[in-house]
């Protein structure tokens, strides 16, 4: 009894949502077989899968052979069960993740959300309850609302990434007033902030096409040409700056007092130094690139920076703060 116990537990293991791949009771043979679970018979599982059915929705496509196999329920189920750390992971995560992630990349989690609520939330848990009120995710930046993209793009665009397959879609650059259609090849998907941008390669060149500008997508049956050398981390150090430079620079900065601890807690890089410049102001060197987002982050400090070197991007900023002065004037 306890071995079918056991290998009952294992069976619900392995089932997932269908979206994620049904199972068949050859496959199901094999994976316990690797759990020490030997000369186990198919119609061992087909016991062991009608009995789960009483209890859990589990579903079956008996119009192919071997059966396929799912979990169709909404519920999901843990063991050992889920602790109120984990529980409150699942909440913050859930705060973090809802205005960055699409709709479709969070479905897979929901139960998983639902479950820490439970938990968080259950008769008697007046304590936890306050205590995950206490807690909240907060960004920096200013609250947008996300670009809408359709359930079929990104179904399609997920599917074309996993299968290392090209894509046809209909884009709607932002310099054109009509769609073009392209064939192109997907490499990966980011997320930044609110914005999705899938880096593909067309006509042998790297580019990174908005997501919420794809249109419509299909999913070819040519496999994807990946550039020799390209590499995605790599690709992020030195473009997702844009329209900045890029360019490694020589960074310096005098630092107000009043945000020196910041800088210090949370540097720029690892290697940053930092030099005394009297009444507590200090002289920030740090070698990084030259990028939007760092001008962004220098026009965000206001009076509290003023950038020394590069000569440039001292012009630049310069620029950029006289242009706005003019609007107002």
């Amino acid at each position: 009894m306890a071995d079918n116990f056991k290998r009952r537990l294992y069976i619900l293991e392995m089932l997932k949502r269908k979206e994620d791949g049904v199972i068949t009771i050859p496959e199901i043979i094999r994976r316990l077989s690797g759990k020490g679970f030997e000369n186990i018979r198919n119609r061992t599982i087909e016991r062991d899968l009608a009995q789960l059915s009483t209890e859990f929705a589990i579903g079956c496509d008996n119009s192919v052979r071997p059966f396929q196999w799912w979990w169709a329920g909404l519920e999901s189920y843990d063991i050992p069960g889920m602790g109120r750390n984990s529980a409150l992971s699942f909440k913050l995560s859930q705060q973090y993740l809802e205005p960055l992630l699409p709709h479709k990349s969070l479905k897979h989690l929901q139960p998983k959300f639902r479950q820490a609520k439970k938990v968080l939330s259950g008769k008697g848990k007046e304590k936890d309850r306050r205590w995950v009120n206490k807690i909240r995710v907060v960004s920096k930046a200013l609250a947008q609302i996300q670009a809408v993209v359709s359930e079929s793009v990104h179904d399609a665009v997920y599917e074309a990434l996993y299968e290392e397959k090209m894509l046809q879609i209909d884009y709607l650059s932002r310099d054109d007033d009509e769609l073009s259609q392209r064939r192109i090849h997907p490499l990966a998907l980011i997320y930044r902030g609110i914005t999705s941008e899938l880096i593909i390669c067309e006509d042998g060149q790297i580019k990174r096409f908005i997501l919420n500008r794809i249109k419509k997508a299909k999913v070819q049956i040519q496999s994807v040409l990946i550039p020799e050398g390209f590499n995605l981390d790599h690709y992020i150090d030195e473009n997702l700056g844009f329209p900045g430079s890029c360019e490694l620079i020589e960074f310096k900065a005098w630092i107000d007092a009043s945000v020196r601890q910041d800088i210090e807690e949370t540097p720029l890089t690892k290697e940053q130094t930092i030099e005394e410049a009297g009444d507590g102001h200090i002289i920030l060197t740090a070698t990084l690139r030259e990028t939007a987002s760092l001008t962004a982050w220098i026009l965000g400090m206001n009076e509290q920076i003023i950038v020394l070197e590069p000569e440039a991007l001292k012009d630049k900023i310069i620029d950029l703060i006289t242009g706005m002065v003019k609007n107002y004037q």
